[in-house]
């Protein structure tokens, strides 16, 4: 795959994750709306992500996927600011989705905000759907999460959740 990146064409490659790119994932998974995700967390499950390399040999994108019962959660979806708007999170996205629809019997879904929705999810074929669904999921990540209080009367949390419908 090509981008354009300052107006210089960079070829980028979309392959599985090794452990030696635990860090940079986790790096990655810091701030801007994600679940952040430990360099050991990522080493754990480090065969669900796939990672988005550029020519230096630098990961400037990331995804991952995490298994709750029948329910397949996408998480950790980000590319660097520099390679947004390129297209570079909708193959990633793509891609993970490609790979977990062989498994018929699991529902594939995320939780995100609604313009990331708006921008790459519903346009490969997720819906809006009631966090409810995901229990397991809400009681495992989202009960530590620093955005799942109340402040000053308001619920802090901005996410949606979207299931893919086959």
């Amino acid at each position: 795959m090509e981008i354009t990146r300052n107006g210089q064409a960079e070829n980028i490659i979309i392959t599985e994750a090794s452990k030696e790119q635990d860090f940079d994932i986790s790096e990655l998974t810091r701030g801007e709306n994600l679940c952040y995700r430990s360099p050991e967390e990522v080493d754990s499950q480090i065969s669900n992500f796939l990672v988005a390399i550029n020519e230096r040999k630098e990961v400037i994108g990331c995804v991952g996927s995490k298994l709750y019962g029948l329910n397949m959660e996408i998480i950790s979806l980000m590319t660097k600011k520099e390679f947004r708007g390129r297209g570079l999170g909708t193959i990633l996205l793509q891609r993970k989705v490609e790979e977990l629809r062989k498994w018929d019997s699991l529902n594939i879904f995320a939780l995100t905000t609604e313009n990331v929705a708006i921008k790459l999810f519903f346009p490969l074929g997720f819906i809006e759907v009631g966090i409810q669904l995901f229990g397991p999921k809400v009681l495992t990540d989202c009960l530590g999460c620093s955005k799942n209080r109340m402040k000053e009367g308001v619920h802090l949390c901005n996410e949606i959740a979207v299931l893919y419908q086959r």
